[in-house]
């Protein structure tokens, strides 16, 4: 009896310990838990009892500018993760330098500071020697919104030392833009403005790499403008209203981030233009969705943000414990059986649907 008794008090201790140790409840007074709750719901079944066992760990974020309000969205997912599960972020910025992002993570690894790297690349190959380093010091890396790796339409790890990659494939925007070009543009006439972030960043190059394919089959279609303004809405703004000095005549403009869709309408808008060009953006922030609501643009790549930064930070923390990762690559979208672009068109599949940034 006595020994059954103990067994019992034993099982019963452990259970104790086993709750206490697991992550904490969101506090539910707490203004910013409120605010992201209604996300939160969406990730709460990726989800596990050990999520918080084990140290606490220090997460290096790899992004691109403090003012970069997509990026932004992430690292407020990848802090909200890793506090849940006992941890720390700190940001580096490169400036959209892939040099400078190298030399950030190699820092990084190499300074013992960091258990895990969570890194947006600059470079898709050019990282990789990061990965490489991390790995030999048994850092875990792991990749959002851009792959690491040759393959842009891959979610799942690419190289030797990646633990995981949280994102929407480049690949993917490229082609369904093409289309979607393709779609808005018709058999009429179409000159075409693209609004790059960076022409050095793959999800750009691969975009205008099929944007050129689909032009060679339609004849109408011409590229009369690209312009590189590193996601920035002010920079956006000044090229639209250079591009527009030397033709009116403008059909469709496409951009990689809706900021600076944001800043291309203003200048049309300034600018009185007999015909209003159709407005594609990327990242289906708070802007876009009004503005694709309300008819001013035929739509918005669809991208997750504070998903991605969450999703990958979770992936990292558990590579870092030594903890089972179940799926090493997502995609956030696919995941909520989203389409690749909201558009006028498709609104109806957008009827609950939270902009994860503002745009």
């Amino acid at each position: 009896m006595k020994m059954k008794v103990s067994r019992i008090l034993s099982s019963l201790s452990l259970g104790f310990a086993l709750a206490t140790a697991g992550c904490p409840s969101p506090d539910t007074t707490d203004t910013a838990s409120t605010a992201s709750d209604a996300l939160s719901q969406a990730l709460r079944r990726y989800e596990e009892h050990d999520d918080c066992d084990g140290k606490k760990l220090r997460v290096a974020w790899l992004g691109t500018v403090p003012q970069n309000t997509f990026d932004g969205a992430e690292l407020t997912g990848a802090q909200a993760s890793a506090a849940r599960m006992h941890a720390t972020v700190q940001p580096f910025y490169s400036n959209f330098d892939p040099a400078l992002q190298l030399q950030q993570c190699n820092q990084a690894v190499q300074s013992g500071a960091f258990d895990a790297v969570v890194v947006i690349p600059m470079d898709s190959t050019g990282i990789i020697p990061c990965v490489t380093n991390a790995q030999a010091r048994h850092v875990p890396v792991v990749a959002t919104q851009i792959a690491i790796g040759a393959d842009p339409a891959s979610v799942e790890p690419q190289v030797p030392g990646q633990a995981g990659a949280v994102l929407t494939p480049v690949a993917k925007f490229g082609s369904e833009l093409a289309k979607l070009a393709v779609n808005l543009c018709g058999t009429a006439p179409c000159n075409i403005v693209y609004l790059a972030g960076s022409l050095g960043v793959t999800i750009d190059a691969r975009a205008l790499h099929d944007l050129n394919s689909a032009i060679a089959t339609h004849p109408n279609m011409h590229l009369v403008a690209q312009r590189e303004v590193f996601w920035d809405g002010g920079l956006a703004q000044a090229a639209m209203q250079d591009i527009l000095t030397q033709t009116r005549d403008i059909q469709v403009v496409l951009s990689s981030g809706d900021q600076m869709t944001q800043g291309a309408e203003q200048a049309i808008n300034a600018a009185n233009l007999p015909v209003r060009p159709k407005l594609v953006g990327a990242g289906v922030g708070g802007y876009a969705v009004e503005a694709i609501r309300a008819g001013r643009w035929a739509g918005s790549f669809v991208v997750l943000p504070y998903d991605e930064g969450w999703l990958g930070t979770r992936i990292a923390i558990r590579a870092a414990r030594g903890l089972p990762v179940k799926d090493p690559g997502i995609d956030p979208v696919a995941e909520k059986g989203l389409p690749a672009f909201m558009t006028t068109d498709n609104l109806s599949l957008f009827k609950k649907f939270t902009p994860q940034w503002p745009g």
